[in-house]
């Protein structure tokens, strides 16, 4: 290699040279730049064989900023670095390593320069040690080469988001191309973000690390996905298949190990510990074991159904015969399942964001559930959803889940992590748990609190007894980060709670008013429609603990919250379990469903 200043007309673009999009962007600002201060630079350039010129091999937006300049006034002869003819390799690295270095590449640029050097001899590993990359991120690039040639084209245009190309680039090509059929079909809708791993994976993106059979037994595919460092499973019916098998052979090993009952939980149904007694298995406690949609498996042993253990008391207390006539009646539920949802969610995000600002508190909160075996200690991120899209918007639009997300980002950052994926529970082994130590060991004992606050935060499952008691002694006050909005006044249902809902507002309803016309009044008041506005209104469903506008129960979370009390007093927790009501279940858009009403499902 030589050094020599070469005339502008003997230079051109070196068809080695990597960059085919962007060369042009900031080209102005570099002219400025080399105008002021001259080339800082040498480019690095190989002579064109037969021929007086030279080829850039890496320079190419210093070369065009020049070109630029001498359209006003002639320009010296330029700085370069003369390679050794016929390098191609050389040349090659060169061009992608200065490339890397500057303006980001796009990622088909980086593939088609990465296929370049695996075509010439390098391996993947050489790759990424030339340009310090990770492994990982060339496999990524070279996967593109999957694709074809018209969703690359798609995504070349930018009319393709990058992610979604990275995800097809997992299909096979006839999935490809019924994909390409959906996207060009206008009245047809082709999945895109994170239905699109979903739809590749017929229909349930299941990891291969929630499988509980040897991966040797799966007769399908199982996609890697390069891009989110996990495994699936193509097809969710094969998988459970031998998932449900594995379950059944769990429960035989439980039963034969002296357990009194083992219960396989529905798919999808959650463990409400207050609706249980700790029980050994010597005293005959019962197995759950809870499949998750997920596809993960959670089995919790030593537990007894209230119900349960309330009969074993009266038969051994020789009253099995009254059992019938003690069951009290039900009672309708003030706030329906629905409303319950949109209420956890919302408490929910405010109590993990004031989590975030409370260490200490999360600090015993962590101690207390590695003491008590918490039921979301496994460890794992509250996976609670909305029941509907309403409540969703309603919940993202929340100042609390804004905050939260602020807080999370700034310890994804301390932890070197870039992805989208819950802090807690990636099940990623000791690897990960070891480069997470050694991260944790180069921060202060405040940022590490600050880590720990957040990881807690994450497990804190919504409309629990214990969201309840956190939001309390944290003194939360729900102004802060909840509004009155639609989706809220669609859901009350409870002409009893709306009626005295107006009443707080200072209005005076009719006794004879409908559901539909006392959401109106609420709505008229909180607008200041004939009357001032009402500022700052909050219903006691947000306040900690919840509170009714009845004489009757309100929600999950409130009974749940005062089990926790009773025992924190040292009464009897279950003293008060006989209570019994009925939940009004409601999708929250119906006109007028006051009476509408189905008894809460026990064994759920």
């Amino acid at each position: 290699m030589e050094f020599n200043h070469i005339p502008l007309e003997k230079l051109t673009v070196s068809r080695m040279n990597v960059r085919t999009h962007g060369a042009t962007d900031g080209l102005d600002s570099l002219a400025a730049s080399i105008k002021a201060q001259g080339l800082l630079q040498p480019l690095l350039v190989r002579s064109v064989a037969d021929s007086e010129g030279f080829e850039i091999v890496a320079g190419q937006r210093r070369f065009l900023a020049c070109q630029r300049l001498a359209q006003d006034a002639p320009v010296e002869p330029l700085p370069c670095l003369v390679l050794d003819a016929g390098d191609d390799v050389a040349a090659l690295e060169a061009s992608l390593a200065e490339n890397l270095e500057r303006l980001p590449m796009e990622p088909f640029d980086q593939h088609e320069a990465f296929a370049q050097l695996v075509k010439r001899g390098q391996g993947v590993a050489t790759i990424a040690a030339c340009f310090g990359v990770t492994e990982r991120l060339v496999k990524q690039r070279l996967a593109l080469a999957n694709l074809t040639e018209a969703i690359k084209r798609e995504a070349r245009k930018g009319d393709l988001d990058i992610a979604d190309a990275q995800l097809l680039a997992l299909a096979t090509p006839k999935q490809q191309r019924e994909w390409m059929k959906l996207y060009r079909d206008k009245e047809q809708y082709a999945p895109q973000g994170s239905p699109l791993k979903a739809w590749l994976c017929g229909g349930e993106a299941i990891s291969t690390e929630v499988a509980l059979f040897p991966l040797a037994e799966y007769p399908g595919r199982v996609v890697t996905d390069l891009f989110g460092e996990e495994t699936f499973f193509d097809d969710a019916a094969q998988f459970w298949t031998l998932q449900n098998q594995a379950i059944a052979a769990w429960r035989d090993r439980l039963l034969a190990d002296g357990w009194v009952q083992v219960e396989v939980v529905e798919t999808g149904e959650y463990f409400r510990s207050w609706e249980y007694q700790r029980t050994g298995k010597s005293e005959g406690g019962w197995v759950l074991i809870l499949p998750h949609r997920t596809g993960e498996v959670v089995c919790h042993e030593g537990f007894l159904p209230l119900k349960e253990a309330r009969r074993q008391a009266r038969q051994a207390a020789g009253l099995e015969g009254e059992a019938a006539n003690d069951a009290p009646k039900a009672t309708r539920s003030e706030v329906p399942q629905a409303l319950q949802n949109y209420l956890a969610l919302h408490k929910a995000a405010a109590v993990r964001y004031q989590l975030t600002q409370n260490p200490a508190i999360a600090l015993r909160l962590t101690v207390a559930c590695l003491i008590g075996s918490a039921t979301n200690w496994s460890v794992r991120a509250d996976r609670t959803s909305p029941h509907n899209p309403a409540i969703e918007v309603s919940t993202a639009k929340g100042a609390a889940l804004d905050r939260f997300g602020e807080e999370w980002a700034t310890v994804q950052r301390w932890l070197g992590d870039s992805s989208d994926q819950s802090l807690v529970g990636r099940g990623y082994g000791e690897g990960q748990t070891a480069e997470a130590f050694r991260r944790l060991l180069e921060l202060s004992d405040e940022q590490v609190l600050k880590v720990l606050a957040v990881a807690v935060a994450e497990t804190l499952v919504a409309g629990s007894g214990l969201a309840e008691r956190l939001g309390e002694l944290l003194q939360i006050d729900m102004r802060r980060f909840w509004k009155p909005d639609e989706t809220f006044l669609d859901l009350l249902t409870d002409k009893e709670a709306l009626t005295r809902m107006a009443a707080e507002l200072g209005a005076a309803p009719s006794s004879k008013a409908t559901g539909k016309e006392l959401r109106g009044l609420i709505r008229r008041r909180l607008k200041g429609e004939g009357c001032p506005p009402t500022a700052d209104w909050l219903p006691r469903y947000f306040e900690f603990p919840t509170q009714g506008y009845t004489a009757r129960p309100v929600s999950e979370a409130r009974a749940a919250y005062d089990q926790l009390a009773r025992r924190g007093s040292g009464a009897n927790p279950e003293a008060e379990d006989d209570a019994v009501f009925e939940d009004e279940e409601t999708d929250g858009w119906a006109e007028d469903t006051d009476e509408a009403g189905v008894e809460w499902d026990e064994a759920a």
